[in-house]
């Protein structure tokens, strides 16, 4: 148990911190690829669904590894809905066009 915790511990979290950074780099070449109009209030509420998405899988995962498998599933369940239907309302309004006012 002395390697799991002095070596694999930190790295997986290093490993977790790379593929967070590698994502949210390239976030923006993303959008530019589905040529997306961002602007920074898209990028700020894209920015919070994805952290809000983070802590309900970090939250759940951490009551299942706690012990408490039945309140780990329920809060999965509970949030990743919410993060669901939140994640498919914001699309919508990333992915809608603005109406131009004609004179």
């Amino acid at each position: 148990m002395f390697i799991i915790d002095l070596f694999l511990k930190p790295v997986f979290w290093i490993i977790m911190g790379m593929l967070y950074l590698i994502m949210i780099y390239s976030a923006r070449y993303w959008a530019q690829d589905l040529n997306l109009q961002m602007n920074w209030w898209k990028w700020l509420l894209s920015a919070a669904w994805f952290i809000l998405l983070s802590l309900s899988l970090a939250g759940g995962m951490t009551l299942i590894g706690e012990g408490e498998t039945q309140a780990g599933l329920y809060f999965l369940g509970l949030f990743l809905l919410i993060d669901i239907i939140l994640g498919v309302g914001l699309w919508r309004l990333i992915t809608m066009k603005s109406k131009k006012k004609r004179v």
